[in-house]
Formats: structure tokens, C-alpha cells, sequence
């Protein structure tokens, strides 16, 4: 927890400035989607190597090395102004972001007792969520503050924001010494070695056709958020006229709200089933990116955002602890890498053409394609998954099985 919460912290206070950073530096939507496409990509494109390394070396190594890469990565990204550098220092931060996403999940299953996994995904994402709340809080006024005290002139101009992207880099490497110290629970199964989960695992053939479906699902909810996320400050920014602090505030709540709603998910799931809960979390989320460009407005624009962060993060401890709970132990690191290359590749995709888009066209597009994309992943998700669910609901309650 300490760990996660020291590297959403530092990437809270990234995500808010970095693209600011970049406008500040004169380049448009069209480079920034250039960036968001390579640094997914690397994410992508590391996701399953770093399923890998968590079987061989454990998740613990793999945290403790990502947390301190991720630092010199925002160092790099943050002290130079060349595009092709830029583009590389966020292939290195990909690969770090890789290095944190994968492992974590079987660092978390490993680590739980069976009957308390959904509850630690859930807690795990509330600390991550808080964590994104303080950095964005603070990523809204640092600008301001190192102005102010440096005479950089005003809040939104380039010093500001770099140093603020170092204060990013080093909250991250503080995420590294308690990882160092993390031993392993009494509960712990090593990945190579059969558990004793609360859901009965599929057979190594069976999961291995259900991860293309996972991932056909992720994919579809990657290209929906590749499309807006990336560029929501921009548009915040550039096409609304929010001050930063204005952004940091909305980024702010949105992250505060996403605590509660990520608790949420355990109790909507024993109501609802985890898969319908799923399905109707996402879909509350389609109606706000429609009605985004109908009415452009700072209020509006910040609903959505907020609306969206909320009832998105009532899913993903589901989504995540369900999807790992159908895989053999021996294959939660694999399935953790491949959701995430096909996370970070839909993401990738949607980016680079979403920059083309906007600069070519402008926002509506984006926000539109995004809330057919959401409706596409979550109509696919519930009709494959819900069937699973069912087998594992009859399969509980069998004797001796």
C-alpha cells in the first residue's frame, strides 16, 4: 500500500502537468498523442516481458526496480526539450509503468487469503485513488508555488511546470524503500505452486481461450479511454480556458470520488453479480461523453471527467480480481501481462489517431467515438463473461469442489 501510494502520488502530479508541460513547450495535440502512442506502446510492449520477470525474479524485485526507473524517467522527460528525447524518456516510463501494473496483481493475490481477495484489490485501488487525489491537488498549485517563490514569472509557464515534474520524479522514487522492505505474508503461494483460491481456476487450456476474450474486452475499453483521457487537461485547458488550478481541482475530485467508488465494487457485486456490476457501471458512464459535446462547458466537461473516473473505478478492482481469479496460478502473471499489452496497445492506437483527430477536426469526434467504443467493450464483457460467472457461482457450491 505504501508503495502504491508513493507512485500514484508521483504520477498524479505527471498526468495533470506533463501535457501542460508540453504546450507550454509549443507543441500541439497532434505531438502529445504522438507521446501518449509511444509511451503506451512501451507499455504494451513490456506488459508481457514483466509477467515474466515477476515468475523469475517475484513481483517484490520487479516493484523495487519500477518504482526507482520511474523517477529517472521523469527526470529525463522533464529536463530536456527535444521531441525525439521526449519520446524516448516516455518509452522508459512505459516500461516502468509495466513494471508496476503487472506484478502487482499476483503480488496482491499471493499475499491475501482467498476470502479477502476482492476486498484488497478494492483497498488497493482506494489507496491508489487517494494517492491520485493528493497529486493532483498538488500538481494544481506546485506551478504556482515555485513560481511565486522563484520569481519564474507566471503559474502556467515552463520552469513552473518542470520543476513540478521533478517533484513527480522524486515522490516516485519514494516508492521503492518500502517495497525494500515488504517480506512476504504467511499466506503467500509462489506463482510456480497451486493455492487454494476462492473461485475454482480453469484448466490451463480453458484460461488460455478465456484471456483472448479478457483481452479482446480490455482492448475495446483501452481504445474508449485512449481516445479523451489523454487530452481531457488540454481540453480543459486549451479549448475551455480552465486555469491549472481549475484542473487540478476537477482532477482532484474526480480522484477523491474514485475512493469510495472503488470500495463500492465488493457490495455492488454480491447484489448484482461481478460481471453485471460490470455492465452497469460502464454503461452509466456512455450518456456523459455524449452529451460532452452536445454542451461544451467547463461545468459540463468536469462532470463528465468526474462522472466517468467515479463509476469506472466501481469496476476495475472487479474486473481485476475476477480476471485473476479464473486463471491457474501458474498464469496470473501471464494474464496480468497480456491484459496490459492489450490495455496499453488499444490505448497506443486510440491516441495517435485521437491527436490526428482533434487538431484535424476537433473533440466531438473523440468524445463520441469514446462513448461507442465503452458501450462496444462493455456489451462484449458481459455477453462472454456472465456465463463464466455462472459455472463459478454453480461450482462453489458443489460439495468438495
Amino acid at each position: 500500500m505504501a508503495n502504491t501510494f508513493f507512485v500514484f502520488t508521483g504520477l498524479g502530479i505527471f498526468v495533470l502537468v506533463f501535457n501542460l508541460y508540453l504546450a507550454s513547450l509549443g507543441f500541439r495535440e497532434d505531438y502529445i498523442g504522438l507521446f501518449s502512442f509511444a509511451n503506451t506502446a512501451a507499455i504494451g510492449g513490456s506488459a508481457i516481458p514483466a509477467g515474466l520477470l515477476s515468475n523469475r525474479f517475484g513481483p517484490r524485485v520487479c516493484l523495487v526496480v519500477a518504482s526507482i526507473l520511474m523517477g529517472l524517467a521523469t527526470v529525463g522527460v522533464s529536463l530536456t526539450t527535444d521531441p525525439a528525447l521526449i519520446v524516448v524518456g516516455g518509452v522508459v516510463l512505459g516500461a516502468s509503468n509495466a513494471l508496476i501494473f503487472v506484478p502487482s496483481g499476483p503480488f496482491l493475490m499471493d499475499n491475501a487469503a482467498d476470502d479477502e481477495r476482492l476486498q484488497v484489490f478494492s483497498a488497493n485501488f482506494a489507496v491508489m485513488a487517494a494517492a491520485s487525489v493528493l497529486g493532483s491537488l498538488a500538481s494544481g498549485y506546485m506551478p504556482g508555488v515555485f513560481a511565486a517563490l522563484l520569481r519564474l514569472g507566471a503559474a502556467e509557464s515552463t520552469p513552473a511546470y518542470r520543476l513540478t515534474l521533478l517533484a513527480s520524479a522524486l515522490v516516485c522514487l519514494l516508492g521503492a524503500p518500502p517495497m525494500l522492505l515488504a517480506r512476504l505474508g504467511r499466506r503467500h503461494h509462489p506463482a510456480s505452486k497451486p493455492g487454494a483460491p476462492a473461485v475454482v481456476p480453469l484448466d490451463e487450456r480453458t484460461a488460455r481461450q478465456v484471456l483472448v476474450a479478457l483481452s479482446a474486452a480490455v482492448t475495446l475499453i483501452a481504445f474508449a479511454t485512449g481516445l479523451i483521457v489523454p487530452f481531457f487537461n488540454v481540453y480543459f485547458s486549451e479549448r475551455l480556458g480552465a486555469s491549472v488550478e481549475e484542473i487540478g481541482v476537477i482532477y482532484a475530485i474526480a480522484s477523491l470520488l474514485m475512493v469510495p467508488a472503488s470500495l463500492l465494487g465488493p457490495a455492488a457485486a454480491r447484489r448484482l453479480g461481478t460481471v453485471g456490476a460490470i455492465a452497469l457501471f460502464r454503461t452509466i458512464t456512455v450518456p456523459f461523453l455524449v452529451c460532452t459535446p452536445l454542451f461544451p462547458s467547463l461545468s459540463m466537461g468536469a462532470l463528465t471527467y468526474v462522472a466517468r473516473a467515479g463509476f469506472m473505478s466501481v469496476t476495475w478492482p472487479l474486473d481485476n480480481a475476477f480476471a485473476m481469479g479464473l486463471m491457474p496460478p501458474r498464469m496470473r502473471a501471464t494474464q496480468a501481462g497480456v491484459r496490459s499489452a492489450s490495455w496499453n496497445v488499444g490505448w497506443a492506437v486510440a491516441s495517435l489517431m485521437a491527436g490526428q483527430l482533434i487538431v484535424g477536426v476537433g473533440y466531438t469526434v473523440v468524445f463520441l467515438g469514446s462513448a461507442l467504443f465503452t458501450l462496444a467493450g462493455t456489451v462484449y464483457h458481459y455477453a462472454v463473461f456472465r456465463g463464466h460467472e455462472a459455472k463459478q457461482v454453480a461450482g462453489r457450491a458443489v460439495p468438495g469442489v
